[in-house]
Parts: C-alpha cells; sequence; structure tokens
C-alpha cells in the first residue's frame, strides 16, 4: 500500500490506495494524527486546525524542542 506523503510544496497527499487508517473521508483518523505521522512542519499543520488547537500545536512543538536541547 502507498503512504501518505506531503508534496514540495506541503500539501498533504493520501492515496486511495493507502491503508483505510489514512482515509478520514471514511471514518478513518484525523488529518492531524496522519501529520504527526509524517512529522509534518508546523506551519503545514496550521491550513488544518483552527487558532487554539494550533496555539496547543505550537506549544507542544516547542516543549519538545526545549526538552530535546
Amino acid at each position: 500500500m502507498t503512504k501518505p506523503f506531503l508534496d514540495e510544496r506541503g500539501t498533504l497527499i493520501i492515496p486511495t490506495d493507502s491503508d483505510p487508517k489514512y482515509h478520514y473521508w471514511k471514518g478513518g483518523q484525523s488529518v492531524v494524527a496522519t501529520l504527526k505521522e509524517l512529522n509534518a512542519p508546523l506551519e503545514v499543520f496550521r491550513r488544518f486546525v483552527n487558532d487554539a488547537e494550533f496555539e496547543k500545536l505550537k506549544a507542544q512543538a516547542e516543549k519538545s524542542q526545549a526538552q530535546a536541547a
């Protein structure tokens, strides 16, 4: 099966022959969960979540970076 990926512009591509767990339109996991699996850049998440959720994700990313340092 083909896996989801981000193209050169950061667009999420979910092939129809990918694992059905990625098919959010058919009750699969959320787009956010898929983006997390792909380790997508924070700016990609911005397209898919509201402001409050984005701020939460941003804070989590900053906390992870601080712990890694």
